[in-house]
């Protein structure tokens, strides 16, 4: 867009667009009832105006930013069921250096999608309250850890009443790469289900291969990169789709840094994975390279690095949790797909532990008996008939410790672990010794306490919002551990007495 003499403003309307279709230029005009108004206008560099993106707060009720936009992102919510179809994701960073992440949804993700462009400048207007709880235009919202990765307190959420304006009269320097979370690969554990960013060599690069996606049986491309650093660690970085051409055999050794990688835990191993507003750079012109190369080639062949991205275990002491307060409302909203160890008695249990699944080694469907034909059952997914199934567990049982109780559910190989027989021995006992089957669930109940590994999931079912509690793994309880756990938490009890009080180190506590 060139510059014109007159200081007054410009139109240009760019229309909603199919995101299928090539990214309309700047230049570029349609004639649409949807359309976005991007407004050209001469400002002065130091525009009183402008909103700095460090003091935009939502105490700001009306704001207004300018900044370069990059990371643009459109893409569609992984759940089949989640409320909104369309999430468009980008970030602005202003003069200043400052930056912060903007999204907006549906169809009005469609159209900012049609108009913000990368490494373009934009004046982007918000607020202004209609009433003490409605924001008129686009809200600034404190900001999702597991998805934002940049260093400001607050993201902004667009509407169609927010402006968006073409700047071509500031001069903002491109955003330059930057790790505002830096943190070492030992401490990837502090951060699951949240952003950090690392610094690390590349030690090893597996092969590519390809998984089976259940939800529409797609192939996905996976490759696993496997990073090191002077914590003498090693952590997994696992790449998806298109990402798995970003590292190659040809960045074996080379230093690679990831602004927003996303920590996940699984099993008690943990990984790195990246999102749309992650960012990956190699050798990046920083004080750590020089340190970390010179590390590395000095003592990789030295160490016997561990890994984290391998379950060694229970992580006891990190996760501990007391039914009493896990279970309180305020904990629930933050325990969601969070992973905790929870040590009690079986107490309870529903009368059916068993089903009867399709025998298919890949579905878990249960099967419903053919009418008018015995000893024909019907699996609905598989959509066929069939006269075997196979006993599956569906072990729904009441978890209690000394604080209280929970409903948690378990299945195959952890309700086995549990109950101490197979799905195929509960069943045929059921239908054939019902006193032998009853005998052992008796046994079963405040036997002795478990060190039962939980994960803690919102589920919608029937318009009822609930957090369901399933076992990840289960085992015997390491009473050493355990009492030394106690004994901690109890001294850290006694010092918030004193005038001194000393913060515990565990997590047995309502923190």
């Amino acid at each position: 867009m060139t510059n014109a003499p007159s200081t007054s403003a410009r139109t240009t309307t760019f229309s909603a667009r199919n995101p299928a279709q090539i990214r309309p230029g700047k230049h570029q005009s349609n004639e649409m009832n949807d359309s976005i108004v991007i407004k050209s206008k001469r400002r002065c560099s130091h525009d009183p105006e402008i909103t700095p993106l460090s003091v935009l707060t939502p105490f700001v009720l009306r704001w207004r930013i300018c900044g370069i936009a990059n990371l643009c992102e459109l893409r569609e919510p992984s759940s089949p069921t989640a409320s909104v179809k369309k999430i468009f994701h980008f970030q602005i960073t202003d003069e200043n250096g400052d930056a912060i992440r903007l999204s907006s949804f549906d169809t009005t993700a469609e159209k900012f999608y049609a108009t913000v462009q990368n490494n373009q400048c934009y004046y982007i207007s918000g607020g202004g309250r209609v009433c003490y709880y409605i924001s008129g235009g686009g809200r600034v919202v404190p900001r999702k850890k597991q998805y934002n990765c940049t260093p400001h307190d607050y993201e902004i959420v667009l509407s169609n009443e927010c402006e968006v304006e073409f700047c071509e009269d500031k001069n903002i320097p491109q955003p330059k790469f930057g790790l505002y979370n830096l943190h070492r690969l030992n401490e990837v554990h502090k951060f699951v289900n949240e952003s950090m960013d690392v610094i690390a060599i590349v030690d090893r690069v597996n092969e590519t291969t390809d998984v089976v996606v259940r939800k529409d049986n797609s192939t996905l491309k996976k490759k696993s990169v496997e990073l090191i650093d002077k914590s003498s660690v090693i952590v997994e970085l696992i790449l998806w789709g298109d990402q798995t051409k970003r590292v190659t055999d040809r960045h074996l050794g080379q230093v690679i840094a990831i602004r927003g990688a996303f920590v996940r835990e699984f099993m008690n191993g943990f990984s790195l994975s990246c999102y749309g507003s992650s960012e990956i750079e190699f050798n990046p012109p920083c004080k750590e390279l020089n340190e970390l190369v010179k590390w590395y080639q000095l003592n990789r062949d030295k160490i016997q690095p561990k890994s984290l991205s391998q379950g060694a275990g229970i992580a006891l002491p990190r996760d501990l949790r007391l039914i009493g307060l896990a279970s309180q409302p305020r904990m629930m909203a933050e325990l969601d797909n969070v992973y905790f160890n929870i040590i009690g008695f079986v107490s309870n249990h529903q009368q059916n532990v068993v089903y009867k699944a399709c025998p298919e080694a890949e579905c878990k469907k249960k099967v419903q008996p053919v009418e008018e034909t015995p000893n024909l059952y019907r699996c609905e997914k598989c959509n066929k008939n069939t006269p075997n199934f196979k006993f599956l567990y569906n072990f729904r049982f009441e978890l209690t410790d000394f604080t209280g109780t929970y409903w948690v559910t378990a299945f195959d190989d952890q309700a086995e672990k549990i109950i101490g027989h197979t799905a195929d021995e509960i069943g045929q006992l059921q239908e054939q010794n019902n006193l032998e089957y009853v005998k052992i669930m008796q046994r079963l109940m405040w036997n002795k306490p478990m060190n039962y590994r939980l994960r803690a999931k919102h589920e919608t079912y029937q318009d009822v919002a609930r957090v369901v509690w399933s076992v990840n793994d289960v085992k015997p309880v390491n009473y050493k551990q355990y009492n030394e756990i106690l004994k901690e938490t109890i001294g850290c009890l006694n010092s918030e007495n004193a005038t001194t009080p000393v913060k515990p180190r565990t997590s047995l506590r309502r923190s």
